[in-house]
């Protein structure tokens, strides 16, 4: 039985990323407190798309000024996809690993962006297939020249946070429902000492705008309907498809077709930047736009309708400018956050990199 660590860690966040640091920890022996004012289900991690990409994600905002290293977020993610993979086994943690295809309007020889990234996939995930020369006009302006395709995790989040949750309080980790302010991480001594902890890990995505003070983050607001995927209404579809191709490029629109747990398909998307608004209609131009758009690429889904059986997820992505803040600050504070649209993609390998920053920080820490 491997011994608790002396160090104590205290864990702010409630979403994936917070979540899965806690539970990172706590197999290496840790004794772990996560303080948040929701949890799982409340938070935006609920609403994530949740498909394991390769950075930079295809669905998506991009930020124009990111600045981390890609070879870093490829690390992060290649160490996610890994144990994704793992996780697909369980009966309870909602991962899946299916097919995913991912589309270019440009020949292979002139898209060297895309090249690059298949090269890299090349080195390590399951069942990659390239395909050119296969021209498919969708609409006028739209027409696809290459694409290519790969065994990914797609993770049903009303499954896998739930899980994480009770792995966690299984392992003896303790949950405290709190709003904590910008004065918490400002003075955190009084925290450290009630929880009995050595280490403030800050995960708290678009609170760590008034937590840290960092104005470098921004919401994303994000959307997807939910289907049943029975047979019932179309086809039953048990690949996924997305691209950043959208017919007459539509801003801020983007397409994802993911077949969820055994029997839903997720539809979206939308990445409105700087817009936190929840209360996107039904009736919505946008969401009209998105259902259309699933049916140009996918014909079983032409005159696809929102009903009393779908389901209408509407979410708020944490971006921030210069992307991922995974480090120590001056004051000891480790801070990870600003995942963006990738929070679930990157969890595991930012995870396993907050275990080697508190080793480089504490002596005699569990490895």
């Amino acid at each position: 039985m491997r011994l608790k660590s002396q160090i104590g860690v205290i864990v702010i966040g409630g979403g994936v990323s917070g979540l899965t640091v806690a539970y990172y920890l706590l197999k290496k022996g840790y004794h772990t407190t996560i303080i948040a004012d929701k949890f799982a289900e409340e938070t935006t991690s609920m609403t994530a798309g949740a498909l394991w990409e390769i950075p930079h994600a295809v669905c998506g905002h991009q930020d124009a000024g990111e600045s981390q290293g890609l070879r870093t977020l490829e690390q992060w993610s290649r160490f996610s996809y890994h144990i994704f993979c793992r996780l697909q086994s369980s009966q309870t943690a909602g991962v899946h690993l299916r097919r995913v295809h991912f589309y270019s309007e440009l020949p292979l020889d002139q898209d060297r962006e895309t090249q690059q990234k298949i090269n890299r996939l090349s080195r390590f995930v399951l069942g990659l297939h390239v395909s050119e020369g296969e021209e498919r006009e969708l609409a006028p302006g739209l027409t696809i020249r290459s694409h290519y395709s790969y065994q990914a995790p797609m993770i049903d989040m009303g499954l896998y946070l739930p899980w994480l949750i009770s792995e966690i309080q299984a392992m003896g980790g303790a949950l405290v429902s709190k709003c904590l302010q910008a004065d918490d991480l400002n003075h955190p001594d009084h925290l450290l000492e009630k929880y009995e902890a050595s280490q403030l890990i800050n995960c708290s995505g678009l609170g760590a705008y008034t937590l840290a003070g960092d104005t470098d983050v921004f919401p994303v607001r994000g959307a997807w309907y939910a289907f049943p995927n029975d047979g019932s209404l179309f086809p039953v579809i048990k690949e996924a498809h997305c691209s950043s191709l959208v017919a007459g490029n539509a801003r801020d629109n983007f397409l994802f077709v993911l077949p969820r747990g055994n029997d839903q398909l997720v539809v979206g998307g939308i990445a409105n930047a700087h817009v936190s608004d929840m209360n996107l209609p039904a009736d919505s131009a946008m969401l009209e736009a998105m259902l259309q758009e699933s049916g140009t690429w996918l014909p079983e889904l032409r005159g696809l309708r929102p009903d009393d059986r779908s389901e209408l997820r509407v979410g708020l992505r944490p971006f921030r400018k210069g992307s991922v803040r995974l480090e120590l600050d001056e004051h000891g504070i480790l801070h990870n956050y600003g995942h963006g649209g990738s929070g679930v993609l990157l969890s595991w390998g930012c995870a396993s990199r907050v275990h080697q920053l508190l080793r480089s920080r504490w002596a005699s820490v569990p490895v």
